[in-house]
């Protein structure tokens, strides 16, 4: 061991036995944790040495970081050494402190408080004759006693966590509980200073005072104060108070204003039993009165008050306990949800007219998310054929059974890829019989409050039916054309406007000449073409007097109209109104039929003249 190291091992000795030293006369906690510190590197120093105990270099030292580990090792030495001589000349000093403590007693029992001294294992030091009267005691009855002995139960635990916080270096004020008073009295505060020598807190002054005027007026700001901020937690409009006997106490401002009545009118009718509280709402600040010395949460109630003018007000109530001297009373913040429940109401009357409409109507709606999964499908059954849906709830639209090569699968799909909205289109779904069903689905995007895709709503209709229906229409109506084509009968139809929607090759071959189709025409101007390129063998007065029936013929359904044609021909024009108001011409060739009658008459007029002769001889 070199000379060097054999100092500081020595220096450390005697820095381990300086920090007892202090630490035992101050108690300081931080002297403790150094005298661990330094028998920790006086270790870590025996452990260094032994370590190069077979290294020959040098008798002096054997390694520069010795001489630093020495210097560091003197100078605390020196400084630790210099703090024992201080603290034994202030212990030295201090004899003139007697009298001062002597007269502390004194000093204290001339105060007008209550006052004790605790040291802090919370044994009672010292009590002045003030204190110990509050209890009935003497005080050598309670110098010497564990605060356990001396504090009614009840009060046990709040007092010593007083104490505690005291104890740690903090003044507590502390007011009283009135509804557990401390002592003898029932109104008051007290101050718990600590005293401290030499930074360390060697006990704890209490000192009981009576309240005074200016503390009753902080008080009742703190109840106001809290009163205002239970109405503001709960976003109210005011307050009421009741007292344990159930009487009505205090009303805010705000709430006399809401209701259209004075704080002492509303005191009236409470007292009286008059309905500005509806019964039920009555009943349950009634029920929390009861229940409030059990009850320390706050509690939330649905309340409605009637107003002046008699309008009903629901109203949400924060209900809270609260401690006024030995009475408990109860507070209750006011909130007006009447609009609230107004608009929840209507949501709840919109979300039952909704589903009534979709339980009700033809088309079943749905709702998809954004990876078109269905989440939603009304219809009520509506959207199964066969007890086998088409869509189902948790499902994707790729995995219900539609035919992708028919209708508009593929268009639906490029929709839904550039979020655009679409309309009635057609999606075929194979049945296992070998039909189809048609549905036409119409939808849009909706997004959220980011501008987000959210997912796909819209409707799905059963087409199945009306296109058959229409299928097996138009079928007829080809066959009925094709029937009409083979005809030498013209027929022409005209819908409620009296434009012409439908005809065969007959009756377009009578107006060749007037250029272009004729579908779309109106009657009118046909009629006038008609008369204009002299197709009627007649006089001029006779053409007027003809288009004149022929504009009135909607007057008299299915009355026939005959005109001789400039080619020698007859011609029998008939009307028949049809569905949504349209009319039916069909114009016959009736020559034969005309010859004939013509005939048939000559026969008959010639058989009388014969008969006439016959008769007269």
């Amino acid at each position: 061991m070199s000379f060097v190291a054999a100092f500081t091992m020595i220096a450390l000795c005697g820095l381990v036995l300086t920090c007892v030293m202090i630490a035992r006369q101050i108690g300081d906690p931080v002297n403790r944790f150094g005298v661990f510190g330094a028998v920790a590197v006086l270790l870590l120093d025996i452990l260094v040495v032994l370590a190069s105990a077979q290294d020959p270099r040098g008798v002096f030292y054997r390694d520069p970081v010795e001489l630093v580990l020495a210097t560091a090792a003197f100078a605390v030495l020196v400084a630790q050494v210099w703090r024992v001589a201080r603290n034994h000349r202030k212990q030295q000093g201090g004899g003139g402190s007697e009298e001062t403590r002597r007269k502390l007693p004194d000093l204290l029992n001339d105060l007008p408080v209550q006052a004790a001294f605790l040291t802090p294992d919370m044994t009672y030091a010292f009590v002045n004759d003030a204190y110990s009267a509050s209890f009935g005691r003497p005080a050598r009855d309670i110098v010497g006693q564990h605060l356990s002995r001396i504090v009614p139960p009840e009060l046990l635990g709040e007092i010593t966590s007083n104490l505690e916080k005291a104890l740690a270096g903090r003044q507590v004020t502390w007011h009283f509980d009135f509804s557990r008073p401390v002592l003898a009295r029932n109104q008051g505060a007290a101050i718990y200073q600590p005293l401290s020598d030499r930074g360390q807190v060697v006990g704890v002054l209490v000192m009981v005072m009576e309240r005074s005027a200016l503390q009753d007026a902080v008080y009742e700001a703190e109840i106001s104060a809290t009163k205002h901020a239970l109405a503001a937690d709960v976003a109210g409009v005011g307050y009421l108070e009741w007292d344990q006997e159930g009487a009505l106490i205090d009303v805010s401002p705000e709430v006399e204003t809401l209701l259209g009545r004075d704080a002492q009118t509303l005191r009236e009718m409470w007292q009286q039993g008059q309905g500005f509280v509806e019964p039920r709402s009555r009943a349950t600040i009634r029920n929390n009165l009861h229940m409030a010395d059990s009850r320390t949460r706050d509690v939330i109630e649905n309340m409605k008050f009637l107003t002046a003018n008699g309008r009903q007000i629901e109203a949400r109530a924060c209900i809270r306990r609260v401690d006024r001297g030995p009475n408990v009373h109860v507070l209750a913040a006011i909130q007006d949800v009447t609009d609230q429940q107004n608009v929840l109401s209507d949501l709840v009357e919109s979300e039952t007219r909704f589903r009534d409409f979709t339980e009700s109507a033809t088309d079943w709606v749905w709702e998809m998310d954004v990876h078109r999964r269905f989440t939603f499908l009304s219809g009520g059954g509506r959207q199964t054929e066969a007890e086998t849906p088409i869509f189902e709830l948790g499902k994707t639209l790729t995995e219900a059974d539609i035919a992708r090569r028919k209708g508009d699968y593929d268009v639906l799909q490029q929709r839904l890829a550039r979020q655009a909205p679409f309309r009635d289109l057609r999606l075929v779904i194979p049945l296992a019989d070998g039909r189809e069903r048609l549905i036409d689905m119409s939808g849009k995007p909706f997004f959220d409050s980011i501008a987000q895709l959210a997912g796909y709503r819209g409707t799905c209709f059963d087409m199945t039916e009306i296109a058959t229906a229409e299928s097996e229409r138009k079928s007829a109506l080809e066959a009925l054309a094709l029937a009409f084509e083979n005809i030498s009968t013209m027929v022409a139809l005209f819908d409620r406007n009296d434009r012409l929607v439908y005809c065969n090759e007959k009756y377009r071959a009578t107006y060749a000449g007037i250029g272009g189709d004729i579908i779309g025409r109106h009657f009118d101007e046909l009629l006038a073409h008609f008369t204009r390129t002299g197709k009627l063998a007649m006089s001029s007065e006779g053409k007027v007097r003809w288009g004149e029936q022929r504009r009135d013929r909607r007057n008299t359904p299915a009355k026939f109209f005959r005109a001789r044609s400039s080619e020698g021909r007859w011609l029998e024009v008939t009307d028949y109104p049809v569905a949504a108001g349209g009319l039916l011409t069909i114009a016959s060739d009736i020559t034969e039929k005309v010859e004939r009658e013509e005939r048939l008459h000559r026969h008959e007029t010639a058989l009388q003249l014969l008969n006439r002769r016959e008769t007269l001889g």
